[in-house]
Protein backbone atom coordinates (compact mmCIF):
# COMPACT_ATOMS: atom_id res chain seq x y z
CA UNK A 1 0.00 0.00 0.00
CA UNK A 2 1.43 3.39 -1.12
CA UNK A 3 1.33 6.53 0.99
CA UNK A 4 0.49 9.58 -0.27
CA UNK A 5 2.93 12.61 -0.48
CA UNK A 6 0.65 14.53 2.28
CA UNK A 7 0.47 11.12 4.88
CA UNK A 8 4.54 11.10 4.69
CA UNK A 9 5.03 14.84 5.45
CA UNK A 10 2.38 14.48 8.08
CA UNK A 11 4.22 11.70 9.55
CA UNK A 12 7.46 13.52 9.53
CA UNK A 13 6.32 16.19 11.01
CA UNK A 14 5.03 13.83 13.93
CA UNK A 15 8.33 12.52 14.43
CA UNK A 16 10.01 15.86 14.49
CA UNK A 17 7.42 16.97 17.13
CA UNK A 18 8.35 13.58 18.96
CA UNK A 19 11.81 13.86 18.74
CA UNK A 20 11.94 17.53 19.92
CA UNK A 21 9.76 16.31 23.17
CA UNK A 22 12.08 13.99 23.97
CA UNK A 23 14.90 16.35 23.83
CA UNK A 24 12.69 18.72 25.74
CA UNK A 25 12.04 15.95 28.45
CA UNK A 26 15.63 15.07 28.71
CA UNK A 27 16.37 18.70 29.65
CA UNK A 28 13.55 18.73 32.35
CA UNK A 29 14.88 15.38 33.80
CA UNK A 30 18.33 16.53 33.81
CA UNK A 31 17.08 20.19 35.50
CA UNK A 32 15.00 18.34 38.18
CA UNK A 33 18.28 15.81 38.93
CA UNK A 34 20.12 19.39 39.47
CA UNK A 35 17.22 20.68 41.43
CA UNK A 36 17.12 17.41 43.43
CA UNK A 37 20.82 16.79 44.44
CA UNK A 38 21.50 21.03 45.44
CA UNK A 39 19.67 20.98 48.72
CA UNK A 40 21.63 17.58 49.70
CA UNK A 41 24.65 18.36 48.34
CA UNK A 42 25.02 22.63 50.23
CA UNK A 43 25.28 24.02 46.66
CA UNK A 44 28.59 25.93 46.76
CA UNK A 45 26.89 29.63 45.73
CA UNK A 46 24.58 29.00 48.66
CA UNK A 47 26.55 28.48 51.02
CA UNK A 48 28.96 30.90 50.06
CA UNK A 49 26.34 33.75 50.25
CA UNK A 50 25.31 32.11 53.90
CA UNK A 51 28.59 32.40 55.36
CA UNK A 52 29.11 36.04 53.48
CA UNK A 53 25.54 37.01 55.67
CA UNK A 54 26.75 34.80 59.16
CA UNK A 55 30.27 36.84 58.58
CA UNK A 56 27.83 40.39 58.40
CA UNK A 57 26.07 39.80 61.39
CA UNK A 58 28.87 39.12 63.23
CA UNK A 59 30.33 41.81 62.54
CA UNK A 60 27.41 44.22 63.25
CA UNK A 61 26.57 41.92 66.73
CA UNK A 62 29.98 42.91 67.79
CA UNK A 63 29.96 46.58 67.14
CA UNK A 64 26.40 46.60 68.44
CA UNK A 65 28.30 44.97 71.90
CA UNK A 66 30.64 47.35 71.83
CA UNK A 67 28.48 50.63 71.71
CA UNK A 68 26.72 49.05 74.14
CA UNK A 69 29.52 48.80 76.46
CA UNK A 70 30.54 52.42 75.73
CA UNK A 71 27.11 53.74 76.67
CA UNK A 72 27.04 51.14 79.56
Amino acid sequence: MKRSAATRRMSRALEAQISTSRERMTEINQQREVCRSGPRAGTPPIEGGRQVVDLRLLGEASTLKNQLAQIG
